[in-house]
């Protein structure tokens, strides 16, 4: 991506559909062009939201203790559930 100018509220940017693709969150171009929401090429005007999508994922990685929190009671509600489960089915099947 290549700044070209400066306007009063920010940037004129040359940048391949590779790296738009990236910026929109998207693997590749051939996998933006591939989803059902994005199926047309970019055009002049479209508008794409990086620092509402860069918020979002910027709050995601600030989020480590509390994941890694939720992260360990799933994991004990999973193990309880593995262990209560054969005895439940069991009780099932006699009655």
């Amino acid at each position: 991506m290549k700044i070209i100018a400066t306007t009063p509220e920010g940037y004129l940017v040359e940048a391949e559909a590779e790296e738009l693709s990236n910026l929109m969150g998207y693997r590749s171009e051939y996998h933006r062009r591939h989803d059902k929401r994005s199926d047309r090429p970019l055009h002049a005007g479209d508008n794409i939201p990086i620092s509402k999508m860069y918020d979002r994922l910027y709050r995601m990685a600030n989020m480590e203790k509390e994941l890694t929190e939720i992260s360990a009671k799933l994991k004990t509600a999973s193990d309880f559930i593995n262990t209560a489960l054969p005895t439940i089915q069991h009780i099932n099947k006699e009655e």
